[in-house]
């Protein structure tokens, strides 16, 4: 091999440019790391061909990921999502199988389906976010080794310095001085427990026992808000256009505490979403399952005390001492009899009001809890992450410089 000439190399996921998705902004972190040591091409989902700022080649939705695999011919393929998502992965292989495959799968839910057992076989090295994932694989295909890398966050946008009060009152002066240009009510924070989800419109995320819970918890207090940043489509059903999976644009079911929370409908620039991070005091998810929780270390990073289902990756991150679990009332099966966590609005509420308590009651030891978490996610850099996966990458050509990948998870 030419020594001056890159690797080929194309990541397939979604598209760095869709800016609501978390997996996006995974891509776009890698991306913008693998671009400097491969010949890098990005194909997948959420890109419609339009100019964009990014330094590596795009493929548009029109152009499949299939036919991306045929038009650039790379050594290496490295996927970058759900395993169900990969399923013509053995035909290519069969095809092809001199081709390198890298499979960073997202494992939300256990058990692992047999029907995924094909795509496993068919990648060269298997890497997991966190430890769930790697336990879900290795406890029904042991077939390879599995390794852990979880993924980063980015400490420059997301990573507050001054105290949340500070913040908080430097956002209020802003409001107050636009309110009066524009003749409105400013809605201020300081003072006010602020609570907080950004993500995909979708029931995954539990969005109905979010306003459920908030709403049951913010019965007689004055001092408390909830910021909801929902990315919704619109789907026809029955020759009726219907926003999905919630539809936000009816809040008949919680209009009697309607003033205390807002729901922001629209995609959101990074530095706007690290905005609304920096005002929150805490997270709320109660997820039906996640393979990371991209939105946990960012939160944490933000002074943000995570309130999250006990299930599944995303309470790998925070501190122990410095996050709130809500356990899970009952499990549900759904396609490939994968189990997903039900927390009902009762232990959401319920959740939200020991945090509150700590917020109000105890501000030494919530200020203890940010530093914890704060302390914590500096061990997730993207830099980190993305020089464990080059290692992977390396290995799996036959490179003699690879780099150890292995992963202690942090304590």
């Amino acid at each position: 091999m030419n020594p001056e000439r890159k690797v080929k190399l194309l990541y397939i996921s979604n598209s760095p440019t869709i800016q609501h998705s978390g997996q996006s902004r995974v891509t776009e972190a890698l991306c913008n790391r693998l671009c400097n040591v491969y010949d890098l091409r990005v194909a997948g989902w959420g890109y419609d061909g339009g100019k964009h700022g990014f330094p590596f080649y795009i493929y548009p939705d029109s152009f499949t990921w299939i036919r991306a695999i045929e038009d650039f011919k790379p050594e290496v393929l490295f996927l970058a999502h759900d395993v169900w998502r990969y399923n013509p992965i053995p035909v290519i292989k069969q095809r092809i199988p001199e081709l390198k495959i890298i499979g960073y799968f997202t494992i939300d839910g256990d058990p692992l389906p047999e029907q995924w057992f094909p795509i496993l076989r068919s990648c060269d090295h298997i890497i997991v976010p966190s430890q769930f994932g790697k336990r879900v694989i290795e406890e029904r295909w042991i077939e390879r080794p599995v390794s852990m890398i979880p993924q980063g966050v980015e400490l420059k946008d997301f990573f507050l310095k001054e105290s949340k009060e500070e913040f908080k009152k430097s956002v209020d002066k802003e409001t107050i001085e636009l309110s009066e240009k524009m003749k409105k009510a400013p809605l201020l924070h300081s003072g006010r427990f602020v609570v907080f989800f950004a993500g995909m419109n979708q029931t995954k995320k539990n969005i109905g026992a979010i306003l459920d819970g908030f709403v049951q918890f913010a019965g007689g207090k004055d001092d408390v808000f909830l910021y909801l940043v929902l990315h919704s489509h619109i789907e026809e059903k029955y020759g009726m256009k219907v926003v999905s999976d919630y539809d936000i644009t009816d809040l008949y079911s919680w209009i009697h505490e309607s003033g205390k929370f807002r729901i922001i409908s629209e995609s959101l620039s990074v530095e706007r979403l690290a905005r609304f991070y920096k005002t929150a005091d805490v997270l709320l998810s109660p997820s039906i399952g996640e393979g990371f929780g991209l939105f946990v270390t960012e939160a944490m990073a933000a002074k943000v005390i995570p309130i999250i289902t006990d299930y599944s990756a995303f309470v790998e991150w925070p501190d122990k001492r410095a996050v709130f679990l809500m356990p899970v009332d009952a499990f549900f099966r759904t396609t490939w009899n994968v189990r997903r966590a039900i927390v009902k609005p009762e232990t959401v509420a319920e959740a939200l009001n020991k945090a509150y308590r700590t917020w109000k009651g105890s501000p030494e030891q919530w200020l203890n809890m940010q530093e914890l978490n704060q302390q914590r996610v500096k061990g997730y850099s993207w830099d980190r992450c993305f020089e464990q996966v080059k290692g992977i990458v390396e290995s799996v050509l036959g490179n003699d410089d690879f780099i150890d990948c292995s992963v202690r998870r942090l304590t």
